[in-house]
C-alpha cells in the first residue's frame, strides 16, 4: 500500500462481497459499501477501517480519495467506525482473537485481480500452481456465510445444499456420501474451540471460590450480628421495627458487598497487568477491563453478599427486646 504520504507498508486485507458488512453489523463512520454494479464490473473500490484512515487521513474524510494497492488506484467509497468482534467469529483461521481487518475490496475485483489468499487453502490433491488452477480446483479457501431469517429458511437451504452435493457425487465429481452441516454462530465457535478448557476450568474454579466465600460470609454475618444482639435489642425496645432492623442489616450487607468488589476490581487489575506483560500479542491485549466488567462485577458482589446475608439478616430482626433487657 502506498500511503499519501510516506513509505509503502504491507497490510492484511479481506475480500468480502457488500453484504458482509450489514451481515456482520460493522459501522460507517462516513460513504457506504460498494454497490452491486461495482461487484459486477469489478471496480477498484475499498472501505477502510477507523484507525486505517485516521493513519492515512488524520486531517480529513477519507470518502472519495485514492489509494494505490499494488501500483493500482482504488478508490474509498467508506470508512468503519470502531469496531472490533472478539471473538472474530467471521474468521477463526488465526485464531480468532486477532484485531479485524482495515482494508475491504470487493471478492470479484480480488479474483480480478489475482490477489493471492493469504490464510485457509485446503486441498485434497496437489496444490495448483496457475491462478486458474486454483479456480476451477477443488481446493477450500472460500469461506462462506449465510443470513436467513427463520428455522424453515435454513432447513430449506440445508436441503438445497444436500441435493447439490449429491448431484455432484453422482456426476462423479467425488465419490464420498455428502455431508453437508450448517451451523450457527454459536455452535461455530464451539466447534471452533474458541474458548479454550483452560479458560473453562478456571471460571469452574472461580465459581468454586466464591461460593466458597460466600459460605464464609454467612457464617461471619451470623457472628457479627449475634454480638451485637444486645444492641439490635435495645433499638427495637426504643421502637424500631423489624423491618427497620431488617433494612439496616441488609445495608450493611451490601456494603460489606461493595467494599468487597472495589478490592476484588483491584486485585483483579493487578493480575491482569501481570498477565499482560507475561503474554504478549492478542491475548495479551485482551487482558484488561472496560466499563461492563467492572459495572458486571460490582453489581455482582453486591447482589450475591446482600443474597448470601439474607439469612443472618431475618435471625438480626428477630431479636426479641425483652430477653436482651433482662440479659442487660
Amino acid at each position: 500500500m502506498n500511503p499519501p504520504q510516506g513509505k509503502p507498508f504491507a497490510m492484511h486485507a479481506r475480500a468480502v462481497s457488500a453484504d458482509f458488512f450489514s451481515m456482520f453489523q460493522a459501522p460507517f463512520r462516513s460513504g457506504n459499501p460498494w454497490s452491486s454494479s461495482d461487484e459486477e464490473h469489478r471496480a477498484r473500490v475499498v472501505v477502510l477501517g477507523a484507525d486505517l484512515a485516521q493513519r492515512l487521513f488524520p486531517e480529513g474524510n477519507a470518502v472519495g480519495s485514492e489509494l494505490n494497492l499494488n501500483e493500482r488506484n482504488y478508490r474509498i467509497v467508506g470508512v468503519l467506525g470502531p469496531w472490533n468482534p472478539s471473538p472474530r467469529f467471521y474468521d477463526m483461521t488465526r485464531g480468532g482473537y486477532e484485531e479485524p481487518e482495515q482494508l475491504f475490496i470487493p471478492f470479484a475485483t480480488a479474483i480480478d485481480r489475482q490477489i493471492a489468499a493469504d490464510g485457509m487453502f485446503y486441498c485434497n490433491s496437489p496444490a495448483p500452481q496457475t491462478w486458474s488452477a486454483t479456480l476451477n480446483s477443488e481446493c477450500t479457501w472460500v469461506t462462506l456465510w449465510v443470513e436467513l431469517p427463520t428455522p424453515a429458511a435454513a432447513r430449506d437451504y440445508r436441503r438445497f445444499l444436500y441435493d447439490f452435493a449429491d448431484e455432484q457425487r453422482r456426476l462423479g465429481r467425488f465419490d464420498w456420501p455428502p455431508v453437508v452441516q450448517l451451523p450457527d454462530v454459536t455452535t461455530w465457535l464451539v466447534r471452533q474451540h474458541a474458548i479454550s478448557d483452560e479458560a473453562r476450568v478456571s471460571a469452574l474454579v472461580a465459581c468454586g471460590f466464591l461460593l466458597v466465600c460466600l459460605i464464609n460470609v454467612i457464617a461471619l454475618m451470623l457472628a457479627k450480628f449475634t454480638a451485637r444482639s444486645s444492641e439490635l435489642g435495645v433499638r427495637r425496645a426504643l421502637g424500631a421495627a423489624k423491618s427497620d432492623i431488617f433494612l439496616q442489616c441488609l445495608v450493611e450487607t451490601g456494603v460489606v458487598g461493595a467494599v468487597g468488589g472495589l478490592l476484588g476490581l483491584a486485585l483483579t487489575a493487578l493480575g491482569l497487568a501481570a498477565d499482560r506483560a507475561y503474554v504478549a500479542g492478542d491475548l495479551g491485549r485482551l487482558a484488561h477491563l472496560d466499563e461492563g466488567a467492572v459495572v458486571l462485577t460490582l453489581s455482582l458482589a453486591v447482589a450475591v453478599t446482600v443474597l448470601s446475608g439474607l439469612y443472618p439478616t431475618w435471625r438480626a430482626s428477630g431479636v426479641q427486646p425483652a430477653l436482651q433487657l433482662k440479659a442487660q
